[in-house]
């Protein structure tokens, strides 16, 4: 059986790529970053399924350079890849296409590059080896905490009293 493909999360900044491979549980993982290419392999899940990926970039990074890290977690591999030369790429991999469906914007990080100079990096590198990256990444949920959730159910119930809807369903 074919090894599945794993969807892949990116952003860039002018310096540097962040890559998500969304594979959970992830056993016996390899993952070869080349000046140009990633190549990425391991079994994931309950069932060990086989995941695979090869990934040409758009243009030449710096493999061998000490800000490029690699981060295994429980939910996924994170990959912080620094590029040989400053500038955004207008896309992740040299080619396009709709064959490459599995390659994502990652919208928690990503930074406009007009913007990139007024909003600080966040510090995904500081995970040490294996680390815990979920405890310091920012996550698009960090606003629904249940305090802000519980003091929203409250105005809704309020404003629905309000209306007199609580007559009308009670009554």
């Amino acid at each position: 059986m074919a090894p599945l493909l794993p969807t892949v999360l990116w952003a860039q900044r002018s310096d540097k790529l962040y890559l998500t491979i969304d594979v959970q549980d992830v056993k016996e993982q390899t993952c070869d970053l080349q000046d140009g290419k990633l190549v990425f392999t391991g079994k994931a899940g309950g069932e060990a399924k086989d995941y695979a990926l090869d990934l040409e970039f758009y243009a030449e990074v710096d493999a061998s350079s000490e800000d490029s890290k690699v981060s295994v977690t429980a939910r996924n591999v994170f990959i912080i890849i620094r590029k040989k030369d400053l500038g955004h790429w207008p896309r992740l991999c040299k080619e396009s296409g709709k064959h490459l469906s599995h390659i994502k914007c990652d919208w928690s990080k990503w930074v406009d590059e007009d913007e990139e100079d007024e909003k600080p990096e966040a510090d995904y590198g500081g995970q040490g080896a294996g680390g815990a990256l979920a405890s310091s990444a920012p996550t698009p949920y960090a606003p629904w905490t249940s305090t802000s959730l519980a003091a929203a159910a409250w105005v809704a119930w309020a404003e629905w009293v309000a209306w007199g809807a609580w007559g009308a369903w009670a009554g």
